[in-house]
């Protein structure tokens, strides 16, 4: 169980005959495809030291 929010995730959904299907979610170790968007790590650093900072920690 996650106490905290988590900071980022990966939800994956399928288009069923009734609406949409939960396909995989992970919430743990996602993998953000960074290959394909190199931009994207940086926005996680940058959420990640937003999120230390709400909770009154700098990073190193």
């Amino acid at each position: 169980a996650c106490i905290e929010p988590t900071l980022y995730a990966r939800v994956d959904f399928l288009a069923g005959p009734d609406g949409w299907l939960l396909s995989e979610l992970e919430l743990i170790e996602p993998e953000l495809f960074f290959r394909l968007c190199p931009e994207a790590a940086q926005v996680l650093a940058d959420g990640i030291v937003s999120r230390l900072a709400v909770v009154d920690l700098e990073p190193a």
